[in-house]
């Protein structure tokens, strides 16, 4: 689902690397500046390149800081790459967030575990996580449960309702 790529993909773009402040200044040159090339190359869709130069920082960090930053640009660039699943291992080493986690399960095609970090986040947006890891395992009636439950919740909103009907559609 498109929504959920341009969450996964938002998710990982807010892990860049500050430009200035009390972080930036925590990395050494070593590890800041190939960081700081990588999240260059990869937002001009030059990937490899931007891994090279994420390897280039992992093997210069020292720091927790420094290693932090360094998963955190991994994940960008294997999120602007479409490896979601090593973009995920890389975030979860350093302890994100389901919300941050959840999105890019989804992508990676682990519906289980996006279906359990989506309950984890709650909301509406880790509900229809859920819904549509639903829809994806073939378990409509689930979906359509947790849409109607939606529904009642937030009211009729378009979305919403598409996304139900197309539940209770395959159902059939």
């Amino acid at each position: 689902m498109k929504t959920f790529r341009t969450i996964a993909l938002c998710t990982a773009l807010s892990l860049t690397v500050p430009a200035g402040g009390a972080l930036a200044q925590a990395l050494s040159r070593d590890v800041g500046v190939p960081l700081q090339d990588a999240q260059r190359l990869a937002s001009q869709g030059n990937t490899s390149a931007a891994a090279a130069k994420v390897k280039a920082a992992r093997s210069a960090a020292d720091t927790s800081a420094e290693r932090r930053k360094v998963a955190e640009m991994s994940a960008y660039v294997n999120t602007a790459s479409g490896n979601y699943t090593a973009a995920a291992r890389d975030l979860e080493s350093i302890g994100a967030p389901a919300s941050r986690l959840a999105p890019i399960y989804y992508q990676a095609g682990n519906f289980d575990k996006a279906i359990a970090l989506g309950k984890q986040m709650g909301g509406d947006t880790g509900n229809k996580i859920v819904a549509q890891s639903y829809i994806k395992q073939g378990n409509y009636q689930a979906a359509a449960d947790l849409y109607t439950q939606l529904i009642e919740q937030n009211g009729p909103r378009q979305d919403l309702l598409e996304n139900l009907a197309s539940a209770q559609f395959k159902m059939d």
